[in-house]
């Protein structure tokens, strides 16, 4: 259902643009009319000469330090559960013990052929000031790579997790359903996010914000960040020499390269430059036809 609220034309209709500026970029934002106690926003934006994975290790970086450099009202961040069937090597730590994190981003294309899900629960907490009631969050997060339509993916849901425990008298837990779709064209990643968020009771004047027109601060202060990001650059050469180490003229070169000598590579980056200038479209079928992948359902917990 949340993969179909950025892929399918037909869940896109009723949105109007929010009024909003955005003179450093071409960030849009919209909304369309509540349901309820429901707010909808959605925006798009293009973050140039970025990879997807710089994105999930800059604006969605799993660390609280990180998050409040364009979320400041985000007091507690906390991972409470991973998929266990992720292999542990993607979660080293260091000497101290702490969780390396960001290893996970660079393997989402193995693990969509492994048929390993990359998803997580955490706990959001944002805090605001009294006599206003701060909110808290549990999602339920997972983040993948479609190979069929050679696109990255965030999405979640609020859950119940019986190991959190809700303090009633302190915060008022909300509800939120949320997708980002990330597609890599030409150098630049094309960005899509919708949500859907009940706040549950009076909503303070800052949520309210948010879903309005604030979110679209926080995403010029989140494209601020990623494009600060320190391996911005590394992070597209390694989907280059990843592409070119895939591409057919490397792997009839690694075939004979024991019975041949060294020669130019030339060949090899005319190869990989015709592959990266043929429309998306045409890439993203032969994507498609080199791995196979049938579409699933978010996961639920129980």
């Amino acid at each position: 259902m949340l993969h179909q609220v950025v892929t399918n034309p037909k869940k896109q209709v009723g949105w109007k643009p929010v009024d909003f500026k955005d003179p450093k970029g071409d960030l849009i934002l919209s909304s369309r009319p509540h349901v309820g106690p429901y707010n909808f926003a959605r925006a798009t934006m293009t973050l140039k000469d970025t990879h997807p994975v710089t994105v999930f290790n800059g604006m969605l970086c799993q660390d609280l330090a990180v998050r409040q450099e364009y979320s400041p009202n985000l007091t507690k961040y906390e991972i409470l559960l991973r998929n266990p069937k992720l292999p542990r090597n993607l979660f080293p730590r260091d000497a101290s013990g702490k969780e390396i994190l960001g290893a996970d981003n660079y393997q989402l294309e193995a693990l969509a052929q492994q048929g390993i899900r990359d998803w997580h629960i955490e706990y959001n907490y944002y805090a605001a000031p009294p006599p206003v009631a701060s909110r808290d969050f549990v999602y339920l997060i997972e983040k993948r790579y479609v190979p069929s339509e050679d696109c990255y993916y965030t999405y979640g849901t609020c859950v119940d997790y019986v190991d959190c425990v809700y303090r009633k008298s302190k915060v008022v837990r909300g509800a939120v359903l949320f997708a980002w779709k990330f597609q890599f064209i030409n150098g630049d990643t094309h960005c899509t996010y919708s949500s859907c968020m009940n706040p549950n009771g009076w909503a303070p004047t800052f949520i309210v914000g948010w879903m309005k027109t604030e979110i679209g601060k926080e995403f010029q202060n989140s494209r601020r960040l990623t494009y600060l990001e320190k391996n911005r650059e590394k992070d597209l050469q390694w989907y280059y020499q990843t592409k070119r180490a895939a591409s057919p003229a490397a792997k009839e070169a690694k075939v004979t390269t024991q019975s041949a000598p060294i020669s130019d590579d030339s060949d090899l980056d005319s190869e990989f430059d015709r592959q990266q200038t043929e429309e998306p479209g045409n890439l993203m079928q032969e994507e498609d036809q080199r791995i196979p992948c049938e579409e699933e359902d978010l996961i639920i917990v129980e």
